[in-house]
């Protein structure tokens, strides 16, 4: 029997884990038909998107009814909104709905479900209104699938401690396989097609650590260029030759739609496809607008020793979307104002030499023309959220008189996350070998700087400071769930500048409950077992975890906690179990820090699983 046993718990490991460490991606029978999860985002106070993809036999070709439903518990006993929506294949049987009618600064729990089958039950949140005291994000880009696995994306699942995710773009990349690397893509060519962009889509939503960061939190997203190709503007890309790769607007198009369809984005204009600048409100503290510094109105780059380099009628984001900028900022009345954005706004040079005129570097007047706005109309506490180059910074954003070391004449601060897995961007490599110092000698107001670590920021912000937490995980060439807090940087209110900080930030107040880690649907067993997809969060923890399974008919339960010796150091009394999800809080008040096993015993079955008490 417990051969039997551990067969299936081999099985089960082998579709939920190793699949994620093979080169090409498979689907796990487990989510069927829903492979790819579930996904919410664009939070307001009384509405936000919810996300799913049908995967339909191959040989269909008609509609699919999907039903759904929110709820404020995760049974999903306490519906608050449910409705149906029908999908096809021009839409790559994706599902995306706008629920309204929600209440502010509230965690829901959604399904979806379609022929008797339901879908990963998804959480998500509300953004607040009136006073909020707090607020933290986990601040991401540049997640190229052949690069490596998305260990970033693990972390803050597991950590459970933000409202939001926002991503800033590169959430996909164009490039054709290269055999050399971690991971395959798919298709193997480079994308181009309608139909390529959404298999490229489709192979990322499938890795499990992406999945299960879009099924616990709403995502907050931008594209930057490789959603389309790489060094991408309004008319063209670097990476794009239209005599044999066709025209320009038409790969444009089949990256933007695949991209609306893929992710749980809102268009905030139907009749303008390629927008996607919108702004967010959270309560008193957070004016958060989402800027395109790449498809929308940007005008090819030039070389960083270029005539034009100066023009003043070159822009990057254009006058229509600055007027619009312009405005969000003026109405604002929030104590921060954050801008979410693709490329490094602050300048960088080496020897009085710019050295990448792809970020706002090379355009200059428009970026004068946004920080001129910004300090003449007075607007307070400017926090600039930056991608794309794969490496770190925090950054005083000089201004008129920038004082590196009193960080008098800023005009706001930046924090630049490094990548999710892609590598350092090469135009970095000649200042990599001069050294971090000379760097920030030459650029004062360049406070931290990472060039070489993969991983992500945390966002925490109150109503006295804003403070961006660097944390680096130790490798993306297998999973791994090892991190690193490196530093933290703070801006307090009114001051516009940089102060390094003593520790990372810490959430108040309890964690969320976690969604289920498995949809609630019958799945093929062996008769010889009873339960099975075991999982415990969060993980770490500090007193207390949820314990989360499956049992298919009423089983008793035992629990001990053990010590990587074997010994016993906790031992739960007995307790039965019922058909179905089943959840348990097991508390360890007397258990000191460390590493621990975590053992399950039912009728003969055994199961082990790793846990980390803080």
């Amino acid at each position: 029997m417990e051969k039997n046993f551990l067969f299936i718990v081999v099985l089960f490991a082998y579709f939920v884990n190793t699949h994620a460490q093979e080169k090409r991606v498979t689907l796990d029978p487990l989510y069927a038909p829903f492979y790819h999860g579930v996904a919410s985002g664009d939070p307001l106070p009384d509405r936000v998107i919810i996300w799913t993809r049908v995967t339909p036999d191959s040989n269909f070709t008609g509609n699919i009814t999907v039903n759904w439903k929110m709820a404020t518990d995760t049974l999903l006993s306490n519906v608050v909104q449910q409705g149906s929506f029908v999908t096809n294949e021009d839409r790559d049987f994706t599902v995306k709905v706008d629920v309204t009618g929600l209440q502010p600064n509230t965690w829901y729990y959604y399904e979806f479900e379609t022929n008797g089958r339901k879908s990963l039950i998804g959480r998500t949140r509300t953004a607040p209104t009136g006073n909020v005291d707090s607020l933290r994000f986990a601040i991401v880009s540049c997640s190229s699938w052949d690069y490596g696995f998305f260990n970033s994306y693990g972390r803050i699942e597991e950590r459970n401690d933000v409202d939001a995710v926002i991503h800033l773009g590169d959430y996909i990349y164009e490039y054709p396989v290269n055999p050399s690397r971690t991971r395959l893509h798919e298709p193997s060519n480079e994308i181009l097609t309608l139909s390529d962009y959404r298999i490229r889509h489709s192979q990322y939503k499938l890795d499990p650590q992406l999945r299960k960061l879009h099924q616990q939190f709403p995502f907050i997203t931008v594209w930057d260029d490789h959603e389309t190709a790489n060094d991408s503007y309004r008319d063209g890309a670097e990476n794009h030759t239209p005599a044999t790769e066709g025209d320009w607007y038409v790969r444009k198009n089949n990256g933007v739609r695949a991209y609306k369809e893929w992710l749980p984005i809102r268009e905030p204009d139907v009749n303008d496809t390629i927008r996607i600048w919108r702004q967010f409100s959270w309560g008193n503290l957070m004016n958060l607008m989402m800027i395109d510094t790449r498809l929308y109105d940007r005008d090819q780059q030039v070389t960083t020793n270029s005539p034009n380099l100066n023009d003043s009628t070159r822009v990057m984001i254009g006058n229509t979307q600055r007027a619009w900028l312009e405005t969000q900022l003026s109405n604002s009345t929030q104590k921060w104002n954050v801008i979410g954005q693709q490329v490094m706004f602050a300048p960088l040079k080496a020897f009085g030499q710019i050295v990448n005129a792809d970020q706002w570097d090379g355009y200059p007047a428009e970026r004068k023309r946004v920080m001129d706005y910004i300090m003449n109309n007075s607007i307070p506490n400017p926090v600039i959220l930056t991608g794309d180059i794969h490496t770190s910074w925090a950054n005083d954003i000089p201004y008129q008189n920038y004082n590196g070391t009193t960080g008098a004449g800023s005009m706001g601060v930046e924090f630049v996350a490094t990548s999710v897995t892609s590598p350092g961007a090469d135009f970095l490599s000649s200042l990599t070998g001069l050294g971090i110092p000379l760097i920030k000698n030459q650029n004062p107001h360049m406070k931290f700087i990472d060039l070489t670590r993969r991983g992500y920021v945390i966002l925490d912000l109150n109503q006295q400071r804003v403070q961006g937490d660097f944390y680096f995980v130790n490798r993306v060439d297998q999973v791994s769930n090892q991190e690193t807090f490196a530093e933290g940087w703070y801006c307090e209110d009114g001051t516009r500048r940089l102060q390094k900080a003593n520790s990372a930030s810490v959430k108040s107040g309890p964690l969320p409950i976690k969604a289920p880690a498995l949809p609630n649907n019958p799945v093929n067993r062996s008769k010889e077992t009873n339960f099975f997809g075991i999982s415990s969060y969060p993980n770490p923890y500090q007193n207390v975890f949820n314990l989360q399974f499956y049992t298919y008919k009423p089983a008793i339960i035992n629990v001990k906690i053990l010590d990587l010796q074997g010994k016993v150091v906790k031992n739960y009394p007995s307790f039965q179990s019922v058909s179905g999800l089943n959840h348990y809080n097991i508390e360890t008040p007397n258990v000191s820090s460390g590493t621990y096993i975590l053992l399950m015993e039912s009728q003969g079955e055994i199961f082990q699983k790793t846990i980390i008490k803080n």
